[in-house]
């Protein structure tokens, strides 16, 4: 569902520059708050987001930085 939901989300925002990693961050604070459990909501949004960050052609770097923010996000 989260897979799924971060598709649709990155599909929105495609026209906005960094458009996935927004998506990124919004799904992973809707996960956040709706798991209750930070820790187990970070490693799924790394785990799904990643290679999706990967694929869509951003560096490593700056996947590694948006899922931090999303990281960020969900405290």
């Amino acid at each position: 569902m989260a897979e799924r939901l971060l598709i649709s989300m990155s599909r929105l925002f495609k026209g906005v520059r960094g458009g996935l990693g927004v998506s990124v961050v919004i799904v992973g604070a809707i996960l956040a708050a709706s798991t209750g459990i930070v820790s187990a909501s970070v490693v799924m949004m790394s785990v799904i987001a990643l290679p999706l960050m990967l694929h869509a052609g951003y560096g490593q770097g700056s996947a590694c930085k948006w899922d931090g923010c999303s990281a960020a996000s969900e405290h």
